[in-house]
């Protein structure tokens, strides 16, 4: 008995299945898509696992945390005002024993006079500590927000990374490389957070910001260094040479405090962006 006669479907009576899929009413396209659409959904969006027309979206960039660092300079900078705020007194002391000195030479013992000298240089060494290690920490965050601001592209970006480091020791350059590093590093995050295209369209970026808390910083950064270097080029051991010293030296002790303030708004602004990404 041959299949036919058995009612069994054959090669010749085979039912059509890619063409038996439901159609919507009067005609409409079907909520399955078209014949051989398999895993489509409805009305042909994409199906579950399945990339969206234009592809897979692109893997979120591999970025280093900053966080870590940002904590370190948090506590190391408040700790650094702390010194500055010490020294800052010692070098008053110094500075009212200097001018007792002028007025009277014999109302000042040497006891005292080796007094407000000791102070000033435990200060100075204590200050000198702190420096160190939260120029290590800062360096190291620093570099790695510029390594960052690489992967994503880097077309703010007008020094390269190494850059980041060795700005900071090399002479002249040092005055404004690592306020243009900061500049692009940041720039470079907010526009890969609300990306806008340039004056010359899509292709293009627009003009980097210029940011007035990374200025203000930069500022009293420069302006306490080149006091510093003025009360250390002040020789001589006369009364009067030796109050000019002290006076640079706190000029440039005040400025470091609110320089330190600007700092930790810059690491906490920079480091905000890179985790928003």
């Amino acid at each position: 008995m041959s299949g036919e006669d058995q009612g069994l479907p054959t090669p010749g009576n085979m039912p059509a299945w890619n063409d038996q899929r439901p159609s919507g009413p009067a005609g409409a396209p079907s909520q399955y898509g078209a014949p051989g659409s398999y895993g489509a959904g409805p009305y042909g969006s994409p199906g579950p696992g399945q990339p969206a027309p234009g592809g897979w979206p692109p893997p979120p960039p591999n970025l280093a945390s900053l966080s870590g660092l940002a904590t370190a300079l948090y506590v190391l900078l408040p700790l650094a005002m702390l010194s500055s705020v010490l020294l800052l007194a010692a070098l008053g002391k110094q500075y009212s024993v200097l001018q007792d000195i002028r007025d009277d030479p014999s109302s000042v013992s040497p006891v005292d006079a080796n007094r407000a000298d000791g102070n000033v240089a435990d200060a100075n060494v204590l200050s000198l500590l702190l420096l160190i290690a939260t120029g290590i920490v800062f360096i190291t965050w620093f570099y790695r927000a510029r390594s960052n601001a690489g992967v994503l592209g880097g077309r703010y970006q007008r020094r390269s990374q190494g850059w980041a480091a060795g700005a900071w020791f090399c002479p002249v350059v040092n005055l404004w490389f690592p306020y243009q590093i900061a500049t692009d590093v940041l720039s470079e995050a907010e526009h890969a957070i609300s990306p806008q295209p340039g004056p010359a369209g899509a292709d293009t970026i627009p003009p980097r910001r210029g940011y007035g808390l990374i200025r203000a910083w930069w500022a009293l950064f420069i302006i306490g260094n080149v006091t510093a270097l003025g009360a250390t080029g002040r020789g001589g051991d006369d009364v009067d040479s030796l109050q000019g010293a002290v006076s640079f030296e706190i000029v440039s002790t005040v400025l470091e405090i609110p320089a330190a303030v600007l700092a930790v708004l810059v690491v906490r602004r920079i480091t905000m962006a890179y985790a928003r990404l």
